[in-house]
Formats: C-alpha cells, structure tokens, sequence
C-alpha cells in the first residue's frame, strides 16, 4: 500500500507571540481551518471513490468539496 497522501499531513498554526495583534492572530486562525477544511474534504472525496469502486460502481470526479474553498 503507498504512503499517504501529502494533504493528511497536520496543518500546523504557530502559537500567538505576546506582541502579535488580535487581527494578524485571528487571520492565522482562519488560514488554519481553511487548510484544514480542504484536507478533510480531500479525505472525504477519496473515502468516497474507494466505496464507489470496491461497490462496482462508477466513480464520478469532481471538485474537492461540495463548496470549494478559496
């Protein structure tokens, strides 16, 4: 079986620095669960195709996530 894929790798986010701003600290947050939110549905999307082909059936390609994220 091959390694896993790149995008199951942790997103990591840095801790707040104490001279860091509210605003820069909540836009690293938000940078954060958006790389998260693509790897979750990147795993979903590949979960799905395996059902799809160990049941027979015709896997369909599409995007990433029923919503795409930017």
């Amino acid at each position: 079986m091959p390694p896993a894929p790149s995008y199951l790798n942790p997103a990591p986010v840095a801790p707040p620095a104490k001279s860091e701003s509210v605003v820069s600290l909540a836009e690293r947050e938000q940078n954060g669960r958006i790389e998260r939110d693509v790897i979750i549905c990147a795993a979903r999307r590949d979960w799905e195709r395996v059902r799809q082909g160990l049941a027979g059936d015709k896997i369909e390609d599409g995007p990433v996530c029923e919503q795409e994220v930017e």
